[in-house]
């Protein structure tokens, strides 16, 4: 068989690349694709979602502690304060150890 021109040989080459191009544009391959694509980016885009909540929720966490860390300590301070300003108007002012957890309270509030 002799050789065929290269001009003929390229249109054959066209042809098959077309058939096969053609082939793989089928309307029902066309939707499988793309419904298989579709829910591959659902997964994604749902994973992703989850990840960066779950990741806020972890930063949000020990802020939200260290908030009512901080409620209860002054809590404490002011109630502590109060029992020792009462004391202080009912007595005279003999035990400066009365004092001591109003000072230690104090200075774990400017500490935090």
């Amino acid at each position: 068989m002799p050789p065929l021109p290269l001009a003929i040989l390229g249109h054959l080459i066209e042809a098959q690349e077309m058939s096969l191009f053609a082939r793989s544009l089928d309307p029902a391959t066309v939707s499988a694709q793309a419904a298989i694509l579709g829910s591959f980016a659902d997964a994604i885009a749902s994973t992703l979602s989850a990840w960066i909540t779950q990741r806020h929720h972890d930063r949000q966490d020990p802020r939200v502690k260290k908030v009512a860390h901080r409620e209860q300590l002054h809590s404490d301070f002011i109630s502590e304060r109060a029992r020792a300003t009462v004391d202080a108007m009912q007595h005279k002012f003999e035990d400066p150890s009365k004092l001591t957890p109003v000072y230690a309270l104090e200075k774990r509030v400017i500490a935090v």
